[in-house]
């Protein structure tokens, strides 16, 4: 199984976020705890999604990729030193969404986080991640590969700039449905969250914009000291 990667990459105009970008970037850092408030929730989803675990993605032997390339982990993951993470699926075969927002201990260590993003983004044209369940011989190794770039449309978000990537698999037969394995990592400030998914390229797995929107509000809302509030649609929003 083949898969193509698009690298998508951009930076989102300041004066629409944070007033004074510059002094605000310099409050102080969240903690676990506070970072743990600004992920996204089950009320971000719409009522069929639940939380997911790491206990019930080694079950599946599928979900967020892992890519077995250590240099390549961080597309997916993240990876800084303070941070705070959650994952949601919709069903036992996806889609399959994680989000883990970040400190970095200032504006400018963050904007370096972003950078080192988009290298890694620009250097990984290859990985592979084994998919199966448990550990046997259902388990197969599929490799992603790479080429392509287009730039995100986030203009009237909370978000300082944001880089992503996108992974197409081409189906195993004409009947079989495309999947698509995306991620983008956004900045708001001094703090960063990470949102990836994959899932079925269909109206049942969520646009990665909203996501991205909403994830960035609720980080923003935390660094000005605020509660998020919840979503309009309190049964959840359709991402």
């Amino acid at each position: 199984m083949r898969w193509q990667l698009r690298v998508v990459m951009g930076a989102v105009g300041a004066a629409l976020l944070l007033p004074g970008a510059g002094a605000s970037a310099s409050a102080e850092s969240l903690d676990e705890e506070q970072l743990r408030s600004a992920l996204l929730d089950h009320m971000d989803f719409p009522e069929d999604w639940a939380r997911d675990s790491a206990q019930a993605e080694a079950q599946r032997g599928i979900g967020v990729p892992a890519p077995q390339e250590a240099s390549c982990r961080a597309l997916f993951d993240g990876g800084a030193d303070t941070a705070a993470s959650t994952a949601f699926a919709r069903s036992f075969s996806g889609p399959f969404v994680r989000t883990t927002a970040a400190a970095h201990g200032g504006e400018g260590a963050a904007q370096a986080a972003l950078e080192d993003y988009r290298r890694t983004a620009e250097a990984c044209n290859s990985f592979a991640i084994v998919e199966g369940e448990g550990h046997g011989p259902t388990e197969i190794s599929v490799t992603y590969n790479g080429g392509g770039t287009e730039e995100p449309s986030l203009k009237d978000s909370m978000a300082d700039e944001v880089a992503a990537v996108r992974f197409e698999r081409e189906p195993e037969t004409t009947e079989a449905p495309e999947v698509v394995a995306e991620a983008a990592l956004v900045r708001v400030g001094e703090h960063t969250v990470l949102v990836a998914q994959v899932g079925r390229d269909d109206a049942g797995t969520g646009d990665l914009e909203p996501m991205l929107e909403r994830a960035a509000e609720k980080l923003h809302a935390v660094q000005e000291g605020r509660t998020p509030e919840p979503p309009e649609d309190l049964d959840g929003t359709e991402l």
